[in-house]
């Protein structure tokens, strides 16, 4: 069991001692790894809804491409004459590569990038350390992270496919395994998926619970775009390696 409001004071605590290096981090993260557009789309999508041409004019538009395609569809000619048939193929074939360019950049340096990041947060709880920390992982033990963490995604996959629950369940089971990285490069992946099975036993509602609560600086980040997104990002992890350090010294 772990005070929700303790652990949130004690990182607001820490990011008075470095929030413009811990802004940076997060801004740097959030370039890297593609986030910070994640962001602008959600920001866009919120104000959308207000949009009155998307109420009025979007079906209409939507409605008349969609008879031009029906059209097509009614003429088998078109697939031959028209090339359609080798212009859906090349299409398929440039979104598998797209797809699996993203998911290797994700792999080898997303990923790592991620524990770089807890790294910096952690490190900066009683020290003042720049943002190349990020990099420690790209540094040391780079393999061994790139593999313990793909492991740990392709084991949350695996449990999502059979339900959507036990891969949320997994998640989180594994919510600390990027942490614990970020402390030991070294560590095994099954040394670290058994320290983080530790230490969100009986706590994994809570942990949902913990995101939960910040669901209103999230809200407020998404009215502001990807900029909010960046600022509030801080606070949330540090407050996230608050957690880790608390559990980590109760359960292990």
């Amino acid at each position: 069991m772990f005070n929700r409001v303790e652990i949130k004071q004690n990182a607001k605590e820490a990011l008075k001692h470095f929030y413009l290096f811990g802004l940076l981090a997060c801004l740097l993260y959030a370039l890297i790894s593609g986030s910070v557009f994640d962001m602008w789309d959600r920001f866009q999508g919120f104000w959308s809804i207000f949009r009155r041409e998307n109420l009025y004019f979007y079906p209409i538009s939507t409605a008349t491409r969609g008879i031009g395609i029906l059209s097509r569809w009614g003429n088998p000619y078109y697939y031959i004459t028209g090339g359609a048939l080798l212009w859906l193929l090349v299409r398929f074939l440039l979104s598998m590569i797209r797809a699996i360019l993203g998911l290797l950049y994700q792999v080898f340096v997303v990923h790592v990038l991620e524990v770089g990041l807890n790294s910096f947060f952690l490190k900066n709880r009683h020290q003042d350390t720049g943002v190349s920390q990020m990099l420690m992982p790209f540094q040391n033990g780079y393999m061994n992270v790139v593999k313990v963490l793909f492991l740990r995604s392709l084991y949350v996959f695996l449990w999502g496919l059979l339900f959507v629950i036990p891969g949320i369940i997994k998640s989180y089971e594994y919510f600390f395994v990027p942490y614990l990285l970020a402390e030991n490069t070294e560590f095994t992946a099954e040394q670290a998926l058994s320290m983080s099975r530790k230490m969100t036993e009986g706590e994994k509602w809570k942990i949902f619970i913990f995101q939960l609560s910040f669901f209103g600086w999230f809200l407020l980040a998404t009215i502001l775009g990807g900029f909010g997104w960046i600022l509030v990002m801080p606070y949330y992890e540090a407050a996230k390696s608050e957690l880790y350090v608390c559990l980590k010294e109760r359960k292990l």
